[in-house]
């Protein structure tokens, strides 16, 4: 049986959609090699959300997740350097920051 465009839209590389009890869920799928059988096979992962016409519900712990997954470092070299080559002002701003929250 073919799952609608609808429930279709939200399937992505490393997901699937299943239909269970007239319902539609998008799972995590990942694949792994069989040596007995010489061929790779399906692996369903966790359940990511359920589908219905109006989107996609993604349960919360599935949201924190993806939200982790999104959020890239890319400039920690540069602002390591700069911590460390300016340490010494970062610890005198911070000691006048801190003499000056204790006289008021």
């Amino acid at each position: 049986m073919a799952h609608p465009d609808w429930a279709l839209k939200h399937k992505t590389k490393g997901s699937e959609v299943k239909h269970i009890n007239c319902n539609y869920y998008l799972y995590k799928v990942s694949s792994r090699w069989n040596k007995e059988k010489k061929r790779s096979e399906k692996i369903s992962g966790k359940l990511i959300g359920r589908i219905t016409t109006e989107g996609l519900s993604i349960r919360s712990s599935e949201l924190v997740e993806i939200l982790a997954k999104s959020v890239r470092v890319k400039e920690y070299g540069a602002s390591h350097y700069l911590y460390q080559k300016h340490n010494r002002i970062l610890q005198a701003i911070q000691y006048f920051l801190f003499k000056q929250k204790q006289q008021n």
